[in-house]
């Protein structure tokens, strides 16, 4: 682009004109105001005027040399604002403002160098501002301090009105809390990680996890609100658990002290149906001695039974036992186990008891009930009998008639 306009005899003749040409085509005219390219036509008039002079006619070479200089620094300046705000949009702050400080202070102050040292300057002091604000968040007070006194220097943007509000805003304490350091605020950090993991693990219900991670934060912060009523929060829930559970309890307690108070029925007062329902089948004869052996199975109270996991057969060996260690003739009764062969629910079953002060006759009807089995007295024993063998079995029931 030319400025025919700028060049003429009162600007140095035709010389000057051939100078401002190639001055202009060095640089694009965007990154140059036409006053700045005007300004330095006007500054190199004399300088091409007196090599006119010296050298016979031709442009003083001293004048291009200085020319393509001052515009090489514009050039490079150029370069470094472009690269500095390639950092800044990156996040790198301090190597975008060391950019735009070289930037700034490789240029020659020159009405050619004002408006691009006016661009790197405003640059320099807009991405230290930024700088020293993300300095002050982390409470590296004295370093932003820095970063804002070197905006402030003469040299720089000592008017720049961004600058001189937070420095100003530094030095009241009243604006930012200067005791707060680096360190602490790590702390903090740390205080609040572990309150939100804890507040996670008490959604899951994992109390004793939550409970060690509230007590982390109490640990870095003794005097952590948020932690005690987190900890506040676990033994409610705890409290409310145990309630639950003593409330349960209690009334387990309740209902073995009630079937405790049950008197058993007296095996002379059943009836055909609760005989049957029971596992009591009287055998087939109906002498006496079967009549004694019922006698003795009502009359034979054994003190505890106390079954876990235990079979039939095992049972049958413990009954017989007891039968005989509390029969004051020590005779005791004979329980035999007599089950199908097919019969593997009787054979696999587990029984599980625990009665006290009960009769023997009581705790056959129980085994019976459990197992699946039924039981008939015959004349010298009691025999445990599968469900399906039962029904090929006579019943009959002997009554004293007066």
């Amino acid at each position: 682009m030319r400025f025919p306009t700028l060049c003429g005899a009162a600007s140095g003749g035709p010389r000057v004109r051939i100078l401002a040409t190639r001055v202009v085509t060095q640089r694009p005219v965007s990154a140059l105001s036409a006053g700045a390219v005007a300004a330095v036509l006007f500054a190199l008039a004399p300088l091409a005027a007196a090599g006119e002079r010296v050298g016979g006619g031709a442009p003083s070479g001293a004048a291009e040399r200085e020319v393509a200089r001052r515009q090489q620094q514009i050039e490079d300046a150029f370069r470094l604002v472009t690269e500095g705000d390639k950092l800044r949009a990156g996040g790198d702050l301090p190597g975008a403002i060391l950019n735009y400080s070289a930037a700034y202070t490789g240029m020659q102050p020159s009405a050619m160098s004002d408006e691009a040292r006016a661009m790197a300057r405003a640059r320099f002091a807009a991405a230290s501002v930024e700088h020293a604000e993300s300095l002050i968040g982390g409470a590296r007070y004295d370093e932003a301090a820095t970063v804002l006194d070197a905006v402030l220097e003469p040299d720089f943007a000592p008017d720049d009105a961004a600058a001189r509000k937070l420095r100003r805003q530094l030095r009241d304490p009243d604006h930012y809390n200067l005791a707060l350091s680096p360190e602490h605020l790590g702390k903090v950090t740390e205080v609040e990680e572990a309150l939100k993991e804890a507040r996670g693990l008490f959604l899951l219900a994992d109390f004793a996890r939550a409970e060690a991670r509230y007590h982390d934060a109490l640990r870095i912060d003794p005097t952590n609100t948020a932690a005690r009523r987190g900890l506040e929060e676990i033994e409610a829930q705890r409290t409310a658990y145990l309630g639950s559970a003593r409330d349960q309890t209690r009334a387990t307690l309740l209902r073995e002290v009630d079937e405790a108070w049950e008197t058993a029925v007296p095996l002379e007062d059943l009836d055909m149906q609760a005989a049957t329902e029971g596992g009591i089948l009287s055998g087939i004869s109906s002498d006496n001695a079967s009549v004694e052996i019922e006698k003795l199975l009502a009359d034979t109270i054994i003190p505890v039974v106390d079954f876990e996991d235990t079979s039939l057969a095992d049972a049958v060996e413990f009954l017989t036992s007891k039968s005989k260690e509390f029969d004051p003739l020590g005779k005791g009764v004979n329980i035999v186990l007599s089950l199908e062969e097919g019969d593997s629910l009787a054979r696999n079953a587990l029984l599980s008891l625990r009665l006290t002060d009960i009769p023997l006759a009581e705790v056959l009807r129980y085994i019976t009930r459990d197992t699946g089995t039924k039981y008939k007295v015959d004349r010298f024993a009691v025999t445990i009998l599968s469900q399906a063998a039962v029904g090929s079995q006579l019943l009959t029931r002997t009554y004293t008639v007066p």
